[in-house]
């Protein structure tokens, strides 16, 4: 694949310069509407038009393409300009914690959300113990009151998990490998799963049960038995944290996962990368 192959460092300087910033915004502005040379000139709030040209012509190609009908942003373009809007650059945003329905897994207490350092966390008022910690942009927290938030967090997460399943890397888009690592559970612990990027350095970690969640078979299951899970939120489901969850195979690694309602269950199986094999519902 022959592209034209910028450094980081050299299309992060591009971004370096105000008057590109404001023609980077004043394209988002148009939304999908390409503009011409002076119509994008006078939106941007630049009277000399040689200085305007100079900085276009440094943006287009890396994140402004040039077409028939004007200039318009490309796709890292609405990147970059996105990732400004969603507060990564710009909102340093806490949140104290507020009340969670639920019960804590562990010790029955009550549940909480809070938000520091662009982590959501969903956590245990009297034992501490953490339900679900996750990275969110400080731009879908400042859109919410604090009681919506454990809702947007719970949803957040799941538009992830598909994500990373999917093999997309949330940071850089680069191909994301996931993989069973058995080494990183505790004994007590249901297996863990890894996500990490072949291009950068991202890399997450979640239990077993969470890569089954939207598996035809897994939300069949539930619906029968009265739960949707497109309203449920994460923490609500029990069996997702299970102990009760096994590694059946080191050699190549290979997880059941188990899910019960009423007396009936629900043995899922999932492979060294994290796909379901096998699917088997009996009695509990």
């Amino acid at each position: 694949m022959d592209d034209d192959i910028r450094s980081p460092e050299e299309a992060f300087s591009l971004l370096a310069n105000e008057t590109r910033f404001g023609i980077l915004r004043a394209l988002w502005d148009a939304e999908d509407d390409a503009l011409s040379f002076s119509e994008l000139r006078e939106r941007s709030g630049v009277s000399d038009s040689g200085q305007f040209n100079y900085h276009l012509g440094k943006l287009v190609g890396a994140f402004v393409r040039e077409t028939e009908g004007g200039y318009a942003l490309r796709y890292a373009g609405y990147q970059a300009i996105g990732a400004v809007l969603a507060g990564a650059y710009t909102r340093e945003t806490t949140v104290d914690p507020v009340p969670v329905d639920g019960a804590c897994p562990e010790c029955g207490g009550p549940l909480e959300a809070s938000y520091r350092e662009e982590r959501a966390r969903i956590g245990c008022a009297n034992c501490g113990a953490a339900i679900t910690e996750y990275d969110v942009p400080p731009g879908i927290v400042d859109a919410y009151e604090p009681e919506e938030l454990p809702h947007v967090f719970d949803r957040w997460v799941r538009t992830q998990m598909p994500q990373h399943l999917a093999g997309f890397c949330p940071r850089c888009l680069g191909r994301l490998r996931t993989a069973l690592a058995p080494d990183l559970s505790a004994e007590d612990d249901p297996p863990a799963v890894t996500h990490e990027c072949d291009r950068c350095v991202f890399s997450s970690y979640s239990v077993v049960g969470a890569v089954v969640l939207d598996h035809p078979a897994v939300v069949a299951f539930h619906y029968d038995h009265g739960v949707d899970l497109r309203e449920t939120p994460l923490w609500e489901l029990d069996w997702i944290v299970s102990s009760r969850h096994e590694l059946v195979s080191t050699d190549p690694p290979r997880a059941r996962v188990y899910v019960r309602y009423g007396d009936e269950e629900l043995a899922v199986d999932v492979d060294a990368d994290g796909d379901v094999t096998d699917v088997k519902r009996r009695p509990a």
